[in-house]
Formats: structure tokens, C-alpha cells, sequence
């Protein structure tokens, strides 16, 4: 499942999928050495990030753009994603949810 997370301290959006448990544990700059992902050096290492590229059948090109569209919904919509991950397009339908 895909969610849209918004942080009311900085009112910025964040996309959280499921699947994130799967991806490396490892935390920027600690002492991992040449296994961590996040360390300088080791860039081809670190996963992929997801690219939402539409969303209600509109082009995003800024994260301001996703964030004007998503505000114009309320808790309990659904909003339809194009997401690019992983080198394919897919379609999603995330579920608005209120912030913890």
C-alpha cells in the first residue's frame, strides 16, 4: 500500500509505500564501511527513489505541484498515482489517512 504523509511542522509531503521494509536498515554516515548505501563512495549502493510523475490525471513536476493537488482532498479520498520505481510505470490508488 501507498500512503501520502504530510509533517504539519514543515507542511511538506512525503510518500511512504509498504515495500520500504525491504530496502537496507543502514542509517547515513555511521560506521558500516563499504556496505553502506548512504555512504560517501558508495552512491550505485543506494536504492531508488520513487518519482510520482501523475496525479489525478495531472503532470507533477515539483513537489509543490503534488502537494497542491493532494491538499485539494480530504482524509478518506482516494488519489490516483503514476509512480516511476525501479525503471517501470505503475499505477496506484492511495488512501488518505490523517497524520498520527
Amino acid at each position: 500500500m501507498v500512503e501520502i504523509r504530510k509533517d504539519y511542522f514543515t507542511d511538506k509531503l512525503s510518500i511512504v509505500t509498504s515495500d520500504r521494509g525491504a530496502r537496507s536498515q543502514l542509517r547515513p554516515y555511521s560506521d558500516h564501511g563499504a556496505k553502506c548505501p548512504f555512504c560517501p563512495g558508495n552512491e550505485e549502493m543506494t536504492p531508488q527513489a520513487d518519482l510520482v510523475v501523475v496525479a489525478d490525471g495531472q503532470p507533477i513536476d515539483t513537489p509543490e505541484r503534488l502537494a497542491e493537488i493532494v491538499s485539494k482532498h480530504a482524509v478518506g479520498d482516494t488519489v490516483k498515482l503514476s509512480v516511476f520505481a525501479g525503471g517501470h510505470y505503475r499505477d496506484v490508488s492511495v488512501t488518505l489517512q490523517a497524520a498520527p
